[in-house]
């Protein structure tokens, strides 16, 4: 998250254009955070209780996976479309995020 948090302030300030940060956020946020969920998904813990935090694990990284992905595509696309479906993916990711800093076995 880092790095996606460093394109994005160079594209709010103006550093980078549109293009440009939609090729950051494919070439170097992406991959990487690719890998995580595959790592987190072979990994998925066990008993039950943990299952299920694994689950949310899970489902907050393809959350924020799908966030980029469409940001990316809104970004240079000009695509307003994306861009809300971009929004309705960072607003998932920050819930799951919430339950999983609220986790409890």
């Amino acid at each position: 998250m880092v790095r996606f948090n460093e394109v994005m302030k160079k594209y709010e300030t103006g550093t980078v254009s549109e293009g440009e940060t939609a090729d950051q956020l494919e070439r170097e946020v992406l991959p990487a955070w690719r890998e995580v969920g595959k790592q987190i998904a072979d990994h998925q813990l066990s008993p039950a209780p943990q299952s299920r935090l694994g689950q949310l694990l899970v489902d907050y990284v393809s959350a924020y996976e799908a966030w980029w992905t469409e940001l990316a595509h809104a970004l240079r696309e000009g695509d307003s479309a994306a861009a809300k479906a971009a929004t309705r993916h960072r607003d998932r990711a920050e819930a799951l995020g919430k339950r999983i800093s609220a986790w409890k076995p």
